[in-house]
């Protein structure tokens, strides 16, 4: 069954490289989401990850600019997002799977 609802995920972002040229790799878990060893994807782009977390998942720019900063410092964000599955995937966050 493929029901695309409101889901609460939990997100991790890890700081790889340095600025300028920062990218971020990108942890989803998520109880619609199976168990394979961290959901881990290939590092994106700051830019892409920041206008994702605003445009897609519906953050203010306070905490847009708040993980930002962090991430540029070199630290590990973790948040919670209320979003669908599918968000997720045009975020490139996870990538696209059949529910079972």
């Amino acid at each position: 069954m493929n029901c695309d609802t409101m889901t609460t995920y939990r997100i991790q972002l890890d700081p790889v490289g340095a600025a300028p040229h920062l990218d971020v790799g990108v942890r989803v878990d998520g109880p619609d989401l199976p168990d394979v060893g961290g959901n881990y994807i290939a590092t994106i782009f700051l830019d892409r990850v920041i206008h994702s977390l605003s445009e897609l998942f519906g953050l203010d720019k306070d905490k847009v600019d708040s993980i930002r900063e962090q991430l540029e410092a070199g630290g590990p964000v973790h948040i919670e997002v209320q979003a669908m599955h599918t968000q997720l995937v045009q975020a490139n966050f996870i990538q696209a799977m059949t529910h079972v």
